[in-house]
Parts: structure tokens; C-alpha cells; sequence
């Protein structure tokens, strides 16, 4: 039998062929597993079942099986006619007021003892319990809080399917790009939200982060947080160390403490939340 030998060019084909092919099937594979990997996360995160949820939550920041997520407002005085809605199962609607409310799907409970004993006026007390939620509701681990002048008119599990990503720990709806909190104090003195003198402070203090003029401004009405994580709580007393010994007035304040802070958030688009929300006028003027 007659053997075949193969020149030192003959081999060099058959590896080149061989690495080809291989190569060709690596590829296939990999394509492959790719299409099930994105088919796979697309179908678990398609459809939310709150009768049947798994431990796989969708995209992992919805709290697991029967865990409820919490929605709540604040309310002292007669500043908001506080307004129904209807309720979606899976979440609790609290309300926070020293007023006599009724005919609302709220439930309604007094301001806290310590809320009430802090030295400082109502709507600095009305802030306290919108910028601290985690010492509020220990056993919820995401909270939407909205102004009472909100209206809640869309679907819950929508919107936050919509919104949330497992990154971000703090989302809060951002009103208008390329003007900074700069123009934000400028407006409040305008339309003389607080006391003159203290905007002017603030305003002077702010003047050496050039970058603050062009952060954008926010409107701090609807804020979504996972309010026990750390990072979380760290912006949330910075906010609340500005609103306490300055200005009551917290959009400005939210976009300094997150420059001094470091803590990342994510906007959400005004526009965006106007499909679930809407807002009625404030009855009234703040009192401070």
C-alpha cells in the first residue's frame, strides 16, 4: 500500500482548514447561546405576575414573592387637596397628615411623634419624611413617594418595569436640561418660595461649583428608592443637612447634596411620568 506524505504546504492547509472550521463553529455557538441568554431575559421580563412571582424579580429590583412596595405622601396643613385613586394590589398607599382626610384610598396616619417635636416649621417637617423613608417603612425595600397634589392614574407595575434597572438605587424626574440650579434658586426668589435672604445665601454659596449650572433642574415631586441601601441613605442626610440649615426648597438641594455626596441617580423624564401621573395646583401658598 502505497503511503501519502505530506509536504510542510499540505499541512499548513489542512491546520488553516481545521482552524476555519472550528473557528466557524465557536461562532455558531456563540450565536446560539447569545439568542437563548436574550430570549430568556426577554421572557422573564415581558409580563409581571404578582400572583405567581418567582425568586427572579424582574430585573432583579422588584421585592421578592409577596413582598409589598410602598407608596407614600406627606401632608401639613391645608396646602393640597389630596385626591382618589385607584388602588393596585401589591402596594401600600400611606399618607402622613395632620388633617381630617377622607373619601381616599390612602391610609392615613398622624405625623410621627418625633417628626412633630423637631424644631423647625411644617414644611421643613413635611421634607423630614419625604427624604427619609428608611427610617419610616423598615419592612419595604422600595419606596415611590409622590407630593400629595399627585394623581395616580396609570399602572404601577408598568411604570416601574419601565424605570428601574439593577444599577441605580435612586430615580427622581428631571423637569428641564441645560438650566442648573442656578437658575432653579433664581426662580424661587422670583416667585418668593422662601424667605429672600435665605435664597441668596444659597445662591452665593453654590456660586463656585461652576458645574451646578448646567446639572439641569429637578422636580423632586415623585422619587423612587431603594431607601435601605447605603449609598441611598448617604445622599438622603446631605439633602436633608441642606434643607435643615438652609433653604425649604429641595430641588436645588437634591442636585448639591448628589455633587457633594458622589452618589449616582438616575433622572426620569417628565415627560415619561405624565403617562402615570398627573398633579392638581396647590390650594395654597407654603407658609414659612
Amino acid at each position: 500500500m502505497k503511503m501519502m506524505v505530506l509536504n510542510f504546504e499540505d499541512k499548513n492547509r489542512i491546520n488553516a482548514t481545521m482552524n476555519y472550521n472550528l473557528n466557524i463553529l465557536v461562532y455558531i455557538s456563540y450565536i446560539i447561546l447569545l439568542s437563548f441568554l436574550f430570549f430568556s431575559y426577554f421572557d422573564k421580563n415581558a409580563s409581571v405576575n404578582r400572583e405567581h412571582i418567582t425568586n427572579l424579580e424582574y430585573k432583579g429590583e422588584i421585592p421578592k414573592e409577596y413582598r409589598k412596595v410602598v407608596v407614600y405622601s406627606c401632608l401639613i396643613g391645608d396646602y393640597d387637596n389630596v385626591t382618589t385613586f385607584k388602588r393596585q394590589k401589591g402596594y401600600d398607599y400611606i399618607l402622613f397628615t395632620d388633617q381630617n382626610i377622607i373619601n381616599t384610598n390612602w391610609t392615613v396616619l398622624p405625623i410621627p411623634k418625633e417628626v412633630e417635636r423637631l424644631k423647625i416649621s411644617n414644611i421643613k417637617k413635611q421634607r423630614y419624611i419625604k427624604i427619609h423613608p428608611h427610617k419610616f417603612f423598615k419592612n419595604y425595600d422600595l419606596s415611590i413617594y409622590i407630593d400629595a397634589n399627585y394623581i395616580i392614574k396609570g399602572d404601577l407595575d408598568d411604570f416601574l418595569i419601565n424605570t428601574l434597572n439593577p444599577i441605580d438605587n435612586i430615580y427622581i424626574t428631571h423637569l428641564q436640561f441645560g438650566r442648573g440650579i442656578h437658575h432653579a434658586i433664581e426662580k424661587a426668589i422670583k416667585n418668593k418660595l422662601d424667605r429672600i435672604d435665605i435664597l441668596n445665601e444659597t445662591l452665593k454659596r453654590y456660586e463656585d461649583y461652576k458645574i451646578l449650572k448646567k446639572s439641569g433642574i429637578v422636580n423632586a415631586g415623585l422619587i423612587i428608592r431603594k431607601h435601605h441601601n447605603e449609598d441611598c441613605i448617604k445622599l438622603m442626610n446631605k439633602w436633608w443637612e441642606e434643607i435643615e440649615n438652609y433653604s425649604h426648597v429641595d430641588n436645588f438641594a437634591f442636585n448639591y447634596a448628589g455633587y457633594m455626596t458622589g452618589v449616582r441617580f438616575l433622572y426620569i423624564s417628565y415627560q415619561f411620568t405624565l403617562d402615570y401621573f398627573g398633579h392638581n395646583n396647590h390650594l395654597k401658598k407654603i407658609d414659612y
